[in-house]
């Protein structure tokens, strides 16, 4: 039986023109692609997949919500922040 290693997990925090997004995306646990920017440039990617999402509007930061998963259009992103793999990981 192959054993598959666990995928790398990595907090982020990223700004859309109308939400600031907290979450945490998967990435292969080593090798390519294994770093954040590579995992954005891939050719192909139209969306991320960010988990365990807390989004907060910019004009109602009152109105935050969390979701355990949301896809965010890769054009969509304006900034994002590596904020290193989440507690726990």
């Amino acid at each position: 039986m192959e054993h598959k290693q666990a995928r790398k997990l990595e907090r982020v925090l990223l700004e859309t023109s109308r939400y600031r997004v907290k979450g945490t995306i998967m990435l292969p646990p080593e090798g390519y692609k294994s770093r954040l920017s590579d995992h954005l440039n891939e050719s192909g990617r139209d969306f991320l997949v960010i988990l365990d999402a807390t989004l907060t509007p910019f004009d109602d930061p009152e109105a935050a919500f969390e979701a355990q998963v949301i896809m965010v259009q890769r054009a969509k992103v304006d900034i994002i922040f590596p904020m290193g793999e989440p507690a726990g990981a």
